[in-house]
């Protein structure tokens, strides 16, 4: 077996270089490296190909997300309900059949996802809770759809996207808290009362 050899000339060496040749791992390829500035890659037909390893795939932006929030300093909480809520969108993209990189979810995905918010049962999927029979609060899916538009504002932030969706996408809208107020028969006994009450009365000589 012939050996190469070093030639002397720093661009005429024959060896590939490691991540050509499959010697590092998959993580540190470059296409997996680098995950704000995606490539679109094309498959033989010259179209883009659809691949689980595509930077631009859900699970690889949620990584990127938390690392920039991290940084910019949002609180765990606010971290948190955004990653989960679009681990819930990839779910339900992967059990529809339909792509789960960003670059190809549009507002039409996007509505659909919010249907199936409507349409779900309480804990239907939660591996303790018993499911309930009524479906998700107004809030909750207020909450789901907001956090999911928060997460597309940074892949538009960052560039990743050349469309949002959501331009075209509406929120529902979260129903209004109604504090109860006093009927006036309570409010007058409780006026009665305190003027009753020794303690509420004037005690200057």
């Amino acid at each position: 077996m012939k050996l190469a050899s070093w030639s002397g000339r720093r661009d005429s060496n024959p060896r590939q270089p490691a991540w050509k040749a499959g010697t590092l791992p998959t993580e540190l390829l470059p296409q997996n490296r680098i995950y704000f500035s995606p490539k679109t890659q094309l498959c033989q037909t010259g179209s883009p190909c659809l691949t689980k390893n595509a930077a631009t795939e859900l699970g690889v932006l949620i990584e990127g997300y938390t690392l920039c929030s991290r940084a910019e300093g949002k609180s765990p909480k606010t971290i948190s309900t955004v990653t989960s809520s679009v681990s819930y969108l990839e779910r339900y993209l992967s059990s529809e059949g339909w792509p789960t990189d960003a670059k190809y979810i549009g507002p039409n995905e996007i509505r659909a996802f919010i249907l199936y918010l409507k349409s779900k049962k309480r804990f239907s999927q939660h591996p303790y809770a018993t499911p309930q029979q009524d479906g998700l609060s107004d809030h909750s899916i207020n909450c789901y759809v907001r956090s999911v538009r928060a997460f597309w504002s940074w892949l538009a932030g960052e560039g990743i996207i050349d469309e949002n969706p959501f331009a075209r996408v509406k929120v529902p809208r979260a129903p209004r808290k109604v504090i109860p107020t006093f009927s006036p028969s309570l409010t007058n006994l409780a006026c009665v009362k305190t003027s009753l009450n020794p303690a509420n009365t004037d005690r200057g000589g």
